[in-house]
C-alpha cells in the first residue's frame, strides 16, 4: 500500500507539472455516484468514510485527482496502447529514480 502511494503522489506531482484540464464537476458527481453505488445507503457510505477518518469533501478531491491523473496517462501513453503497461512501469521506475525514493518495505523479505 505505501508503494502504491508513493506512486500516486510521484504520479500526481507529474500531473501538476503538465497541467491537463480539470475534470468538469459533472464528471466528478459522476465519479462520487459510482462510489455511492457500492454502498447499501448513504449512512453506509457516510459510516465507511468516517472509518477512514476522511469526509465527502476529501473523497470528491480524490476523485478530482484520479480523474486528472486517468486524463494525463491517456494523453501522454495513447500512442503505446500494445504495451502501456510496460511503458508505465518504465516512466514509473523513473519517476521514482528521479525522486530519490527509499522504500525501505520493497526490500524486506
Amino acid at each position: 500500500m505505501l508503494t502504491k502511494l508513493i506512486d500516486r503522489e510521484l504520479i500526481l506531482a507529474e500531473v501538476d507539472r503538465y497541467a491537463p484540464p480539470e475534470p468538469t464537476a459533472e464528471a466528478v458527481d459522476r465519479e462520487v455516484s459510482r462510489v455511492r453505488a457500492r454502498f447499501e445507503s448513504q449512512e453506509a457510505l457516510d459510516a465507511a468514510l468516517a472509518r477512514s477518518g476522511i469526509d465527502e469533501k476529501h473523497l470528491r478531491e480524490t476523485l478530482r485527482q484520479d480523474l486528472r491523473m486517468r486524463a494525463y496517462l491517456d494523453q501522454r501513453f495513447s500512442s503505446a496502447a500494445d504495451r502501456r503497461e510496460a511503458v508505465m512501469d518504465d516512466w514509473l521506475a523513473g519517476l521514482r529514480r528521479r525522486a530519490e525514493i527509499v522504500d525501505l518495505y520493497l526490500s524486506a523479505p
